[in-house]
């Protein structure tokens, strides 16, 4: 059975989908917003500016970033939404209608938690890949390569066919486990004629 990954997690793809939706229509409302109420530089105050500065630009901005790193953009998203509230004019109620259009920052932030905590699969088609461990002593290396020549795999010796890819019993990449035999060589210990040790 495969192991989900986050490419392929249903629940995070509608998740991600469903924030990716909401931040295009949000930034379209933003634009329609300001070209129906124009936008005269001169006539704003430091003070809003300041709220501006937050919402929505820096929404805007982070949604925009999070459709490619979820994680930066969310923050941003939200990062605003706590700097409109800080440093922003709430005389006239828009605490909650901010976090309605910084609702798609949490969702972005979401997917990227689920992304970072999702199972990956350890190797092709979800299969662990062999590890990397110390190199085998000498009596190992070749009964493994006895093993491969007689078509059986080198780590367990269950019988594999020739188009096999991974073992059927231990479930390793053959071609990965073949390729690394290959490379090994068997440790020597005795002494060469000139008596100078081998390096191994």
């Amino acid at each position: 059975m495969k192991t989900l990954n986050a490419s392929t997690n249903p629940l995070l793809l509608v998740i991600r989908w469903i924030a990716r939706i909401a931040s295009i229509i949000l930034v379209g409302v933003f634009v329609l917003m300001f070209m129906g109420e124009g936008f005269d530089p001169a006539k704003i105050t430091p003070r809003e500016w300041v709220s501006l500065f937050f919402f929505p630009f820096g929404l805007v901005v982070g949604m925009i970033l999070a459709w490619w790193k979820e994680g930066l953009g969310g923050a941003i998203t939200l990062g605003s939404l706590l700097g409109f509230a800080l440093f922003g004019d709430l005389s006239q109620g828009a605490c909650l209608p901010g976090l309605l259009c910084a609702s798609p920052g949490f969702l972005f932030l979401l997917c990227w938690f689920l992304s970072k905590t999702a199972k990956m699969p350890a190797g092709e088609e979800g299969l662990p890949q062999p590890a990397s461990p110390a190199q085998p002593g000498p009596e190992i290396i070749e009964a493994r390569k006895a093993r491969v020549a007689a078509g059986l795999c080198p780590k367990c010796g269950a019988q594999v066919a020739p188009t096999n890819q991974n073992c059927p019993a231990c479930r390793i990449n053959l071609a990965f486990a073949r390729e690394h035999l290959g490379q090994l060589q068997p440790q020597k210990s005795q002494v060469t004629d000139d008596k100078s040790p081998e390096l191994c």
